[in-house]
């Protein structure tokens, strides 16, 4: 893959310092951004792009896209099949990555509940109601 396209496909991952700051500091914060920073760019890494976003893939999708009529090329089409086909191939990562956080949040608010619950706990045996 080339260094502009994988640049274009992962330039919306990259966060400020400021933002990477806050979410080290919120718990699970940490293995969130590991997610994004690390799971999905190596998917991304390891999908066709090259084949798929090649001259010649795009020249031929454009020119057959409304079949061959050289006087009349209509790339909206083609433009279209080729968008759509990207997002075919990148849907596995990103649906991927979406259940890797999914997982992180899910396990927070277990924990969370768990210790509120024990938090209580401690409360009512110390005899301090809220």
């Amino acid at each position: 893959m080339s260094k502009e396209v994988f640049f274009f496909i992962t330039g919306g991952l990259q966060m400020s310092k400021e933002v990477k700051l806050q979410a080290y500091r919120r718990p699970g914060g940490e293995q969130v951004y590991a997610v994004f920073d690390n799971q999905l760019p190596t998917a991304l890494k390891r999908l066709q792009f090259d084949k798929q976003l090649s001259m010649e893939n795009v020249r031929k999708l454009i020119t057959e896209s409304d079949g061959f009529q050289p006087h009349l090329i209509a790339p909206e089409q083609g433009y279209r099949c080729l968008i759509e086909s990207t997002l075919i191939t990148i849907k596995s990562p990103a649906e991927a990555v979406v259940d890797a956080v999914h997982g992180i949040l899910k396990d927070l608010v277990l924990k969370s509940i768990k210790e509120t619950a024990m938090s209580l706990k401690a409360l009512n045996m110390a005899g301090i109601r809220n």
